[in-house]
């Protein structure tokens, strides 16, 4: 996502920044003066005498005062221009002027403390630091403060404060190996954190799942990488944001990655070969680390290099474990007595321990991951960083040894998505940075300790499903997290409780400009509280300046804007998006006489719902550079679905869901305003949802719809769930199989753990979520269909066994249906609007509970109660579906013509007739079974009845694990001609799941013909399922 150059229109940008400027200063400057609200919190705040406000205007500068702080000055210039639109010079030395930003070092030396900074806010901005990171971190003060004030965006409260961070080290780290993040993350993320004032990047590039850089090892590295100049890149990026990145190529354990490549260099005892691990006793071993360390140690210019060197040899804490392992490996043992180490663990603590020579050859410091307390017996280097993420080996004895200390502690600051977030209460309230664990040893004496370098968050992606969900929804595991440790590792003071921090946090919201997908969701239906909230999760809140509240498409409520045309408008003061972005909205357009109707605008481009000189027509603008209008004016007193979509190619409008025209010019989505401060659009909105990618007609028909994910299920990948709205709501999972589905697949529960994790944000308001469940009950009290922090649904609720849902810490709740345990599909719809919460059966209305709750998102199925059954045809809308919609829904999806039919073979034997393969059980106890003897084949044919729409089928046949079949498929409208629907030539054993195949033909009959069973002579067929309709 690139952002614009405001240069494109000074005169404009000035003219229009000072007008707005001057008319706020007359007021602004006798304001009482208020505490920054900043995270992290100010260490100390002291209010100027006669109070008052600092207002930055066209003439203000960017005094710079030593030329070690002109890059700060040049970014803090381009940040402020994305802020508020103003255009500083930055002028280098010189004397300050009223009204000038002032970057200096404080004279002296070390008269404030490490990275930290003073902050006097009066006739000038003046900011001062023992060196450039401080006055950095002031200038991220002064961006948070003005980003809270209005639309103006450039009055600071008058005083002075003083800042200085508790800790050296302020640390995120990313699981980069398990699951890759793209560049333009990584580099969101750095602005991200510096935001939050947090100075180091940890990012784990190997594990046993991928070596994420690349390499002149042939073959090591992975298809999704960073090429060292994409490393280059973002190490200079993140130094310009005072971020330093750590890399991390994990040694000797964790290496499979490594080992599937250079087989060589694996250990041969079986006990340890397939760990993966490095063989220590091969004397390339040493020599193959150290080029690889080469390799990648001059391309990050941190003063230290990471190397791993946990759970080795395996993931056990116990010594004794790791002692057996070791010494029931021969060459292990054989290659310890030859170094006289009657301990083998010490092969393992040697190489630490000559890593850490050779990386301090070449001027730099060592780190590992706290483990060598369960391998070996001979001391370890104190010089090395000790990055200690159990805390459960007498932290304090690592410190009064030496070793200087990172506080990862996996109990406080471990985020694995799908599977644990920390308690940000407790974080915020409780946690100290000086704290591992509960227990008794697992913290420091001294919470000043000098060992104690600062303390990092750690997001691991050690499930296998993460690759396959989005950085967006990672993100929101992330973020709140992210702000709440910012807060307590630069040691401020804590607000009145976490609660207070969460709306603090919320005024302040994100850098400008971060966010991933859908950056920006309004469904603007709380005017009077006069904020447009933002859906996304990106915190993108707007501020209503004249909209008042109507009807929303439906007719009824309160939950659309009326935009009367003028400066109707609502502020959201984002970067405007170059390249690729959509923009979509539910409007009814009334007619506004004006110039222009202005849609989506900023100072460089606008969406307009009448186009200047076309007659009305909706249209774009690029200011300075034209007026373009699309084939299509918007109907007057109705409602319309305008979905605009950018890219470098042109920009394409479509009208309800259906693409109306495109243009090729390009333009910038505009981000300063939905409606403008002139000549604003005149009508009703009712919805505005904005995306930094070009969404193709799938997607933009999902949007018209409301569709926000549909999980059809019917992949073959392990662990992948695919969104077919083409929203890349994509999910991954934990537990479930693959099985047979109400149409094609599905994906079974077992109860307990078994979950498919999304990690989208709930949707509020208005929702429906549609599914078809086959439910074979369990032991279980409560059985959970879809599940988030906040609430769940419940195929079977608590106490009642009935359908339900529950508000978490708050109340259990039961409809009246109960779902049979019976194994047989029923199709349920949960909706939510103003009038509770309502359960459908079957396309048919069952209740409504007078109980509001958001549609937990977060996952399908739940960590430790999920439901036992199947699940298909997963489908959530962002909007309430109404009852004819359910029905016709429900009627939507094809049934099994082939169940109970006529049918026919060439032969069987005695008991496993041909009917047994559309009977209702699909298992290995009800097969047709024919012997091929020294025939080519033999068929089986089912007669419909009638001539019908085929749309798929469904073939499951005997299942061992390894049997395979080689078959084809075919239908006929009169039993003599044949049309080919599939055929299955490929060596895959059969499955549960059996296999499906979507067709399209008129057909009243189906032949499937088996020629080959790779474990004997005769063929089966279990189950076959044809969907479709009568014709």
């Amino acid at each position: 996502m690139r952002k614009i150059d405001w240069t494109l229109r000074p005169a404009l940008l000035v003219k229009g920044a000072l007008l707005s400027l001057l008319l706020f200063a007359a007021f602004a400057v006798t304001a009482a003066a208020q505490k920054p609200n900043v995270i992290p919190n100010l260490q100390s705040w002291t209010d100027a005498a006669g109070g008052g406000v600092f207002v930055l205007n066209g003439s203000s500068r960017i005094v710079s005062l030593d030329p070690t702080l002109d890059e700060t000055a040049a970014l803090l210039r381009d940040e402020l221009r994305e802020l508020n639109r103003l255009q500083l010079a930055v002028v280098a030395g010189g004397t300050p002027q009223a009204g000038d930003i002032v970057l200096g070092l404080a004279a002296g030396g070390a008269a404030i403390g490490p990275e930290g900074y003073t902050l006097t806010i009066g006739t000038t901005v003046d900011i001062r630091g023992d060196d450039v990171r401080g006055v950095f971190y002031g200038t991220r003060t002064v961006l948070q403060t003005l980003k809270q004030d209005g639309e103006q965006r450039a009055a600071l409260p008058k005083g002075t404060a003083t800042d200085v961070p508790a800790y050296k080290e302020r640390a995120l780290m990313l699981d980069t190996a398990r699951k890759f993040f793209t560049l333009d993350f990584l580099k969101e993320y750095v602005k991200q954190m510096a935001w939050l004032k947090l100075n180091v990047l940890h990012l784990h590039f190997t594990d046993d799942q991928g070596f994420r850089l690349e390499s002149s090892v042939p073959g090591l590295t992975s298809p999704q990488h960073y090429t060292k100049n994409e490393m280059i890149e973002l190490v200079a990026f993140a130094k310009k944001y005072q971020i330093t990145i750590i890399p991390e190529i994990d040694f000797p354990a964790h290496t499979k990655a490594i080992t599937n490549v250079r087989t060589d260099l694996r250990h041969s005892c079986p006990n340890l070969r397939d760990t993966g691990d490095l063989d220590l006793t091969n004397p390339n071993t040493v020599p193959f680390v150290k080029a690889l360390i080469d390799e990648y140690l001059p391309i990050f210019d941190a003063d230290s290099f990471h190397i791993g060197a946990d759970e080795y040899t395996y993931f056990t804490k116990s010594r004794q474990y790791q002692l057996d392992s070791l010494q029931a490996c021969p060459e292990i043992m054989t290659e310890a007595a030859a170094r006289g180490y009657s301990d083998p663990g010490d092969l393992y603590r040697e190489f630490i321990n000559e890593i850490n020579d050779y990386i301090k050859s070449k001027g730099k410091k060592t780190r590992i991951w706290e483990w060598f307390d369960y391998v070996g017996s001979m001391p370890v280097d104190n010089d090395i960083i000790y990055d200690a993420w159990l805390g459960e080996n007498g932290i304090q004895s690592k410190s009064d040894a030496g070793f200087d200390l990172i506080n990862s502690s996996y109990h406080y600051l471990y985020i694995i998505p799908g599977r644990s977030v920390p308690d940000k209460k407790h974080l915020y309230e409780t946690w100290e940075p000086w704290i591992w664990s509960s227990a008794a040893d697992g913290r420091l004496t001294n919470p000043n300790d000098p060992h104690l370098l600062g303390a990092k968050l750690h997001v691991w992606c050690d499930g296998l499903y993460t690759p396959f969900v989005p950085e967006s929804a990672i993100d929101k595991e992330i973020s709140t997290t992210l702000k709440v440790f910012a807060e307590r590792i630069w040691g401020s003071p804590k607000r009145a409780s976490y609660a207070a921090f969460l709306s603090d946090a919320d005024r302040i919201g994100n850098v400008p400009g971060y966010g991933f997908g859908l950056i920006g969701d309004y469904k603007l239906g709380d005017a009077a509280s006069g904020k447009a909230a933002d859906a996304s999760g990106f915190g993108r809140n707007g501020t209503i300046y004249g909209p008042v509240a109507a009807a929303g498409r439906s007719g009824t409520g309160t939950g659309a804007l009326s935009f009367q045309g003028g400066s109707d408008r609502i502020h959201i003061g984002q970067p405007d998006v170059e390249g690729e972005w959509t923009a979509s909205f539910w409007v009814n357009r009334q007619a506004s006489g004006a110039v222009a109707a202005k849609l989506l605008d900023s100072p460089v481009s606008s969406l307009r719902l009448e186009q200047v000189n076309a007659g009305g027509k909706v249209g774009v603008t690029k200011y300075g550079t034209g007026d373009y209008a699309f084939n299509y004016t918007a109907p007057v007193g109705q409602w319309v679905h305008l979905t605009f979509v950018g890219s470098g190619a042109g920009t394409s409008l479509y009208v309800n869901g259906t693409l109306q025209d495109t243009i090729g010019q390009s333009v910038p989505m505009p981000m300063t305003t939905i409606g403008a401060s002139q000549r604003s659009f005149k009508g009703t909105l009712d919805e505005a949802k904005l995306f930094d990618r070009a969404l193709d007609a799938t997607a933009v028909r999902s949007l018209y719809e409301g569709l926000v994910l549909h999980y059809s299920l019917e992949e073959t990948d392990p662990v992948a769930v695919l969104d077919g709205s083409g929203l890349s709501n994509d999910a991954g999972f934990k537990g479930p199989v693959r099985a047979g589905g109400k149409v094609g697949q599905g994906l079974e529960f077992g109860g307990g753990d078994d979950f498919v994790y999304t990690s989208m944000p709930d949707i509020a308001d208005e929702w429906t979520a549609a599914v078809w469940v086959r439910r074979v009950g369990s032991s279980q009290s409560a059985e959970v269909l879809m599940s988030s922090p906040e609430a769940s649904l419940r195929v079977k609720q608590i106490l009642s066994g009935k359908v339900g849902f529950t508000r978490n810490g708050i109340n259990d709740y039961s409809f009246q249906y109960a779902l049979p345990a019976d194994g047989n599909w029923k199709h349920l719809t949960f909706v939510g609007n103003a009038q509770g919460t309502s359960l459908y059966v079957d396309g048919t209305f069952s209740e409504t509970h007078p109980v509001r709750i958001k549609l937990p998102l977060q996952a399908v199925g739940k960590t430790t109660s999920s439901f036992k059954g199947t699940v298909d045809e997963l489908r959530v809308y962002d909007r309430a579906l109404g009852a004819a919609e359910i029905a016709q829904l429900y009627a939507s999806y094809p049934i099994n013509l082939a169940a109970g039919k006529t049918v026919t073979a060439a032969t069987y034997e005695a008991g496993h007739g041909p009917e047994l393969a559309v009977d209702a059980d699909a298992s290995n106890a009800s097969y047709w079974d024919a012997a091929l003897e020294d025939q080519p084949g033999r068929w089986l044919t089912v007669d419909l009845g009638s001539l019908s729409a085929i749309e798929g089928v469904k073939i499951r046949q005997f299942v061992d694990g390894t049997r395979y079949y080689h078959y084809t498929i075919e239908g006929s409208a009169d039993g003599v001609s044949w049309t080919p629907i599939a055929a299955k030539t490929t060596d895959e054993p059969a499955t549960d799941a059996g296999d499906y195949y979507a067709a399209a033909l008129q057909a009243r009959y189906v032949r499937v013909t088996v020629t080959f069973n790779s474990a004997n002579n005769s063929v089966h067929v279990s189950d076959l399922q044809v969907y479709g309709r009568g014709v």
